[in-house]
């Protein structure tokens, strides 16, 4: 060990930064390395039991009836497949969403003070998933929904549950998608992950991506209900300027002093029509329309409301055809007397700017394929902000596949740092009894954008409890781009 590595040691735990250690600064750190090792170890001997236990099952690996029984044994209950991009096939070994991913050795890796990680061009990548083989020939049901950006709320999705009868080997992708031919595509696509939930608990979520913006996970699971919570972080998503666009006119009178919709409104409602018809029939259900309404007004549609709608509007198959949707929006306009303040309230709340572009959501389609099930439902459950409730999700996975690294001013801080192919993530864990005000400074990184408008963001993480700090993605995936956080 050289004088700069004890050095470094010193300055760590030297808590009143006099450059000395004195009885209780040395007693703190023979404590928490004490604590460390403790848990290192444990980890080593909870890793060697996991092989002896796949070593029993290798055998039988290949059947479904072995992999039911060596889910049940990991931590999770459900198995991930290895999404590291060294592994070209997902067909290997599957591993625990909380399992140690330590290589060829039992014993762990040092945790840096900070993390430094490069990456290559996202551009330069494999151009295509890892898709199961014969994936097509599976069970299949697909859906789609929309990240939706809310001044107050942050980023609003719909989100899913996903049935499947029996357990199965399944493909679950999601990317974004064009609603009408027209719209613009940006440079490079806005991030569409996903997160698998079973009884509140975190089963799996997307890491893989192609170079279209697809992601997607494979894992094999159990019969049940789960739920699916798509994600985006906001790194290319976000609220753009609106002061500069000229504002659409939504409504006219005619001749006879009657109003009526302009030709350029009409084209948005027939582009919130397809935002809204999430099973892609050509037709919104009373469940669609009710989303719709959820995202326009906060409130569900009531029965009385819903007979008036069937009174009113052109039906099919008891379903709002686009004509009897458009007829709705003339209703709304009509009853306003040319007041466009309520139709704005529903096109801004769907991502269209002023001057009537959609550049303030990104629609999606998820994709579910099952490989032993013959029958598999995926139904809209809700539509709702990406909160604590799924951020707390996101703190999970990063713990579980990212590295850490206790802060160097406070001893009770714990910096988890997620790092992809395509995202990073850097979680804050406060260990204390009370709440802290964390620094993280990853103005060190090259070529990344974030979800925050600095790279060296200040949040406050409560006691005992866990916060993401920041998202990072290559601001251009044609080059290079480096994570430097501490």
């Amino acid at each position: 060990m050289s004088k700069n590595d004890v050095q470094n040691i010193i300055d760590d735990v030297d808590d009143n930064r006099d450059g000395r250690l004195d009885y209780r600064e040395f007693c703190n750190m023979m404590i928490s390395t004490a604590e460390d090792c403790k848990k290192l170890s444990y980890k080593v001997m909870e890793k060697k039991e996991r092989r002896k236990q796949r070593r029993g099952n290798t055998d039988d690996n290949r059947s479904l009836s072995s992999r039911r029984e060596s889910q049940l044994k990991s931590v999770s209950q459900v198995s991930l497949r290895s999404n590291k991009s060294d592994q070209a096939s997902l067909s290997g070994s599957r591993q625990s969403l909380l399992s140690i991913d330590q290589g060829p050795h039992d014993y762990p890796k040092a945790s840096p003070r900070g993390r430094r990680d490069t990456k290559p061009a996202v551009s330069s990548r494999s151009s295509k998933l890892a898709e199961p083989r014969n994936f097509r020939e599976w069970t299949h049901t697909r859906s789609n929904g929309c990240f939706f950006l809310d001044q107050e709320e942050g980023i609003v999705s719909h989100k899913y549950q996903m049935y499947l009868p029996t357990a199965s080997n399944v493909w679950i992708t999601i990317h974004p998608i064009k609603i009408i031919e027209s719209a613009p595509v940006p440079e490079f696509p806005i991030d569409t992950a996903l997160f698998v939930l079973k009884n509140k608990k975190l089963i799996t979520f997307t890491e893989q991506r192609d170079s279209k913006g697809k992601y997607g996970v494979r894992a094999d699971l159990e019969a049940g209900k789960y739920t699916i919570l798509p994600f985006s972080t906001g790194c290319r998503l976000k609220v753009s300027n609106h002061r500069n666009k000229q504002e659409a006119k939504l409504v006219k009178t005619d001749r006879d002093d009657k109003v009526v919709i302009t030709k350029a409104f009409r084209r948005a409602i027939e582009e919130l029509f397809q935002l809204s018809d999430l099973d892609g029939n050509g037709l919104l259900s009373r469940q669609e329309f009710n989303m719709f309404n959820l995202r326009s007004s906060g409130e569900e549609v009531a029965d009385d409301e819903w007979n008036v709608v069937e009174e009113n509007v052109e039906l099919e198959d008891g379903e709002i055809t686009k004509k009897g949707f458009i007829r709705l929006n003339e209703m709304e306009a009509e009853d306003n007397g040319g007041d466009a303040e309520d139709l704005w309230v529903t096109l801004t709340s769907h991502g269209f700017n002023k001057n009537l572009e959609l550049d303030q959501a990104c629609p999606y389609r998820i994709d579910v394929y099952g490989e032993e099930c013959d029958d598999i439902e995926l139904k809209v459950t809700g539509i709702e902000p990406s909160s604590d409730n799924l951020n707390d999700y996101v703190c999970q996975s990063v713990i579980a596949k990212g590295e850490s690294a206790t802060s160097k001013d406070k001893r009770d801080i714990v910096l988890h740092t997620y790092i992809g192919d395509t995202r990073a993530t850097v979680v804050a864990e406060n260990k204390s009894r009370s709440p802290v005000k964390v620094n993280v400074d990853c103005s060190s990184s090259r070529n990344c954008s974030s979800n925050t408008d600095t790279l060296e963001p200040t949040i406050t993480v409560p006691a005992n409890s866990t916060a993401i700090a920041l998202h990072l993605m290559p601001e251009d995936e044609r080059s290079e781009w480096c994570v430097k956080c501490e």
